[in-house]
């Protein structure tokens, strides 16, 4: 997000601070990180790659009036003063013709980092409101102008889950992704908080009837996480679906996290060490935990589990405990 107005940061400070409306002179009171909100925001991932989609759209036009005024520079280079002089206003004529070209590049993306930072302005207001409401916080004021602070009262994460939870939600709506004749009703995304609240039932009730591949064990001594991958052909592509995930491709992973309750997601078809794992629904993964001891228990999303020997289980969503682990691992 862009802090080059101190304008702007004072309205989103008076926006968040007056959050509770009628205030009481004594209250709760909590903060968040504005940075952090909007940085790890899905919405901002979502804004970053729809800039590199718009600057890629332009590299080719941009490339073939670099490449005319390297070929005119060529001619001027060959050619006699006479001919040289009109070839080099040519030269000026396409530099200018690129300096105007990439202001106009410029401006689209000021005009769409305007936009962008209006937006999630207010969903992060929107969110604040609804966290401070829910855990009774009569104020929400902003970390960036705090000099003193109990951790206890950071909403950060809180207000980025529900941020994202309902970013999620709306771009699964109705109307958003046009819909092909006869195609079967799309999968919602599961909400961070509703997978958090899966892990923690397995974890407080156990795997009781889960779908379970016992072969497939945690590594002693290895950090715990979790990652969403993606099969894109003959690659695969780790992407931090949630807050909370790994750094996916940015932050250069390239294997899932094997530690104790790592959290593994799986969306088309993904060769892991031997396994296949397949996720049938483009906007829910499957998705499993690695316990100790256990194994890779399934907690959501319907798929498919292909094993080294090439017989393969499936995975529904409706019953994710019904196919016996015992069976599967024979």
């Amino acid at each position: 997000m862009s802090y080059k107005a101190v304008g702007w940061l004072a309205m989103a400070a008076g926006l968040l601070v007056c959050l509770a409306g009628t205030c009481e002179e004594k209250g709760k009171i909590g903060f968040i990180s504005l940075k952090k909100i909007s940085d790890e925001s899905l919405h901002k991932k979502a804004f970053e790659e729809e800039i590199k989609k718009f600057l890629e759209s332009k590299k080719a036009d941009r490339d073939a009036i670099r490449q005319q005024i390297e070929d005119l520079e060529t001619a001027k280079a060959l050619s006699g003063p006479e001919q040289a002089r009109k070839e080099d206003e040519k030269i000026q004529q396409k530099k200018a013709e690129l300096l105007q070209f990439d202001k106009e590049i410029r401006q689209e993306i000021e005009k769409s980092q305007l936009k962008f930072e209006k937006e999630i302005l207010g969903e992060i207001a929107e969110a604040v409101k609804e966290v401070a409401q829910a855990e009774g916080y009569t104020w929400v004021l902003l970390d960036e102008v705090l000099m003193c602070k109990n951790e206890s009262a950071d909403l950060t994460f809180r207000t980025l889950v529900q941020m994202n939870d309902k970013y999620l939600k709306s771009r699964s709506e109705p109307g958003t992704t046009p819909k092909e004749e006869g195609a079967p009703e799309a999968v919602e995304p599961l909400p961070v908080s509703a997978e958090d609240a899966l892990i923690g039932e397995v974890s407080k009730s156990g795997v009781r009837d889960r779908y379970t591949v016992k072969e497939i064990q945690p590594r002693k001594g290895t950090a715990s996480g979790s990652i969403t991958m993606k099969g894109e052909g003959e690659r695969v592509r780790f992407v931090a679906q949630y807050p909370k995930d790994m750094g996916g491709g940015v932050g250069g992973v390239v294997s899932p996290p094997m530690g104790n309750q790592s959290v593994w997601r799986f969306v088309g078809k993904v060769p892991l060490s031997g396994y296949t794992f397949i996720g049938l629904d483009a906007n829910r993964p499957v998705a499993f935990i690695l316990l100790e001891d256990i194994g890779l228990v399934h907690l959501y999303g319907r798929g498919s589990v292909t094993f080294p020997d090439g017989h393969s289980v499936p995975v529904p969503e409706e019953q994710p405990g019904k196919a016996d682990a015992t069976e599967a691992t024979k």
